[in-house]
């Protein structure tokens, strides 16, 4: 499981790789992908190669120790993901094991680290659809200004909003003539007869005192 998760790494470290070049064997490309190290290389030999050993040292000249290996060395393009280095800055290098017993030591590089910028975007490609902050004004009536004009107005509102209406005025309240209403009361006959005595004594009819 721990392999096929490397070769699935290595895959795809090999092709964000693949396009900024590699360098070719004994020659190693070392990158630092967040914090992993992947070594990648192109194979051009012509005769076989039997082993392949990826090695790593703090020293550019000794103290290598090994690392992996690959599992087909002849690929022409290859390489190998170092997922938990004890130093991101350490120097890395191949053994190379031809048929026959000869080999070739790499040279020594250290990783660099990959920085993906993100391609320019180009705002003049970008659709655009035009603003106008000029404010719209009403049009404007030269006769608005005018009082007999205005005064027309308001007299055929009614008429604008509820058509042509024929009002009787004197059916409205406020206009309604008020008409005296006839009052009688039981007055006791002691009292009626005073009344009537005061009215006598003042020339005037006793109905005015009621």
């Amino acid at each position: 499981m721990k392999k096929s998760c490397s070769l699935i790494i290595l895959f795809i470290c090999l092709t964000a790789i693949a396009a900024s070049g590699q360098q070719v064997l004994p020659a190693i490309t070392v990158k630092n992908l967040n914090g992993k190290i992947v070594v990648s290389w192109l194979n051009e030999y012509k005769k076989p190669i039997q082993n392949i050993l990826i090695q790593r040292s703090y020293d550019s000249l000794k103290n290598y120790s090994t690392i992996g290996t690959v599992l087909n060395p002849q690929n022409t393009e290859n390489g190998y993901p170092d997922a938990n280095p004890p130093y991101n800055k350490m120097y890395y290098r191949l053994t190379i094991t031809f048929e026959g017993g000869t080999y070739a030591i790499g040279p020594a590089t250290r990783p660099v680290k990959e920085v993906y910028e993100p391609e320019p975007i180009d705002i003049t490609a970008i659709p655009t659809s035009p603003i106008d902050d000029t404010p719209i004004l009403p049009e404007i009536d030269s006769n608005e200004n005018n009082p007999s004009i205005l005064t027309k107005k308001v007299d055929n509102l009614p008429e604008t909003f509820f058509g042509k209406v024929d009002v009787d005025l004197s059916t409205l309240p406020c206009l309604k003539k008020s008409s005296k209403e006839k009052i009688t009361a039981n007055f006791d006959s002691d009292v009626l007869d005073v009344v009537r005595r005061l009215a006598k004594k003042h020339h005037i009819s006793y109905t005015t005192l009621i």
